[in-house]
């Protein structure tokens, strides 16, 4: 799982330049790390992709 997650954080930032992404939506907490890393990997030079995250699940402070 570690040893692929570089790979799939720059498959996701392929797939959000192939579809010329302009804003990446999250359903839950646990995929933004994921979603962070991979647009600022897919975003233009000095035009940042903005990340939102919506947080439908209760979290403890531990998680965040």
């Amino acid at each position: 799982y570690w040893l692929q997650r570089p790979f799939k954080i720059r498959t996701l930032a392929n797939i959000f330049r192939e579809e010329n992404a302009a804003l990446i939506h999250c359903n839950e907490f646990h995929s933004t790390p994921y979603a962070v890393r991979a647009a600022r990997q897919a975003a233009p030079k000095g035009a940042p992709l903005p990340v939102l995250t919506h947080m439908r699940l209760s979290i403890t402070p531990r998680q965040i």
